[in-house]
């Protein structure tokens, strides 16, 4: 009994195109790593995806890290981009009033042994990048702000 060649492809094709999405689909697309950061009573939600030179991302008041979801996207194909939620935002628990703002994002570039980094703030992002770069010179590379007020 013969089989018809389409009957053959399309058996092919079944058996074939599963591996073939799954090989492809692990080397594209890079995992984004996600945790918590002590910085005195606080714990920071941050996130981290891609390679190369660091890039920190900071939102503006009352909403979250997930503002810049369309530029890690983009940028984490050559960068090594961390986003962060803020204290009093997102995901990030706790309250510390004895701590500064640039003192938060240092011991995240710390734990994430970080040595220097851009920045890109909105609004109140923009203010605590500003803040950080004043307090850690040596560890700002850019800056790059958006209404810092």
């Amino acid at each position: 009994m013969m089989i018809p060649n389409r009957i053959v492809r399309l058996c092919l094709y079944a058996i074939l195109f599963p591996f073939c999405c799954l090989s492809s689909f692990g080397q594209s697309a890079e995992l984004q790593k996600c945790g918590f950061i002590s910085a005195g009573k606080l714990k920071i939600y941050y996130c981290e995806k891609g390679k190369g030179p660091a890039i920190v991302f900071l939102h503006a008041g009352f909403l979250d890290m997930h503002q810049w979801d369309k530029q890690v996207t983009i940028l984490s194909k050559t960068r090594h981009v961390i986003t962060l939620d803020l204290p009093g935002h997102g995901q990030s628990i706790g309250n510390d009033t004895s701590i500064r703002i640039a003192e938060v994002i240092n011991r995240v570039l710390i734990n994430l042994k970080i040595s220097s980094a851009s920045f890109v703030g909105m609004s109140l992002g923009a203010s605590c990048a500003i803040d950080f770069a004043l307090a850690h010179p040596e560890k700002t590379t850019r800056l790059l702000l958006c209404s810092p007020g």
